[in-house]
């Protein structure tokens, strides 16, 4: 290309199915919308550093495209950019980067991690849908805003960690949640075969569980009263929903399979019976608990009681249970949320105990 060329407008190469390679011009600033979309033999491109602004689409089905080198300077990576790039196996986001748009990196299957930058503050909806090989994502802490659920179908997703000084999501059980008045469920990993709700939790968001084919096991507690649609799409391998809702609540998700065992609060099986989508299930029971009198407890503990939190001495796995037998807490015991006041459980590999929170 001409070292003259500053622009590429939009569509220029939209299309041309056997363009292998391309050098461009040192000088271009600026590559429009679908510039070279649909390039299905286009295999690795480099960017100079003087672009600055790439259209939306600019690379979308660029099939065998498996490398490409962003220019240092770039700030957005734009709608669907690389969506349907399913050769794409690595790419590094330049540290200016503060917005990844909806659908950005939408069916990269062969993309196997994502290192996000530290200055990114907007991950829209489905961003990376269908990235079926990445295993865990860091969400940086300058982050504010995540759109519907950004990681739909990463059937190997196993934990999305969210930076500890971010004020607007935190991490629990490797789910992501959005801080609010009460924790807003965004994005379940796929790879999760089973997941307890973080308590206080009033929101399950559009397409939250959406695409999590191992799910089996989920435990909605009784704090939730939205849950919005698509919530539960492609959840196909789930065995067991522990709904603890008692009061009148809002779903509008179904569920994929309904022969799924549906376990409900004591003496609400007709109620459950009754409402939509719940009736739907073929087996629906009450849920059963264990009295908290019946557990015999140890003595000793590896814990404290300070400020109203339980403090552990060492680090080990915990089980924390409600004084109903409700799971509650799973998980590292330095990373035990605060808790309402009131009788707790607390098992370790060694040991059960009683906890009073005053």
């Amino acid at each position: 290309m001409p070292n003259t060329i500053t622009k590429i407008g939009n569509h220029s190469f939209s299309s041309c199915f056997q363009l292998k390679s391309i050098i461009l011009s040192p000088k271009i600033k600026t590559i429009g919308e679908l510039a070279f979309a649909g390039c299905s033999e286009l295999e690795s491109i480099v960017l100079p550093n003087s672009v600055t602004t790439i259209g939306a689409a600019a690379f979308q089905n660029c099939t065998l495209l498996s490398q490409i080198t962003l220019p240092n300077n770039l700030t957005e990576i734009s709608a669907s950019l690389f969506n349907g790039c399913e050769c794409l196996t690595d790419i590094v986001l330049p540290d200016k980067i503060t917005y990844i748009g909806d659908y950005a990196f939408n069916g990269c299957k062969s993309l196997s991690g994502i290192s996000l930058p530290n200055e990114l503050i907007f991950i829209d909806a489905f961003a990376f849908q269908d990235c079926r090989n990445i295993v865990s994502v860091e969400i940086p802490d300058a982050v504010l805003h995540i759109g519907s659920n950004p990681f739909k179908n990463c059937s190997s997703l196993e934990s999305i960690n969210v930076g500890k000084n971010n004020a607007s999501y935190h991490s629990y059980d490797g789910a992501l949640y959005q801080d609010a008045s009460a924790p807003i469920l965004k994005s379940c990993p796929g790879a999760k075969k089973n997941l307890k709700i973080e308590e206080t939790t009033e929101t399950l968001d559009s397409s939250c569980f959406s695409g999590c084919e191992n799910l089996e096991e989920i435990i909605i507690p009784h704090s939730v009263r939205d849950i919005y649609s698509n919530a539960f799409d492609g959840c196909y391998s789930l065995k067991k929903v522990q709904c603890e809702i008692e009061n009148e609540f809002y779903c509008g998700a179904d569920f994929p399979n309904y022969d799924a065992t549906l376990l409900v609060p004591k003496g609400m099986v007709d109620y459950y019976s009754e409402t939509e989508p719940w009736c739907n299930f073929k087996y629906i029971k009450d849920i059963e608990y264990s009295s908290i009198d019946d557990i015999l407890c140890d003595e000793r503990q590896d814990f404290q009681i300070t400020d109203g939190r339980i403090v552990f001495l060492r680090e080990l796995s915990v089980e924390i249970f409600d004084a109903g037998g409700r799971l509650i807490y799973k998980g590292n015991s330095f990373n035990i949320p605060e808790l309402r006041k009131g009788v707790y459980i607390i098992k370790t590999a060694n040991q059960i105990t009683k906890a009073i929170i005053n």
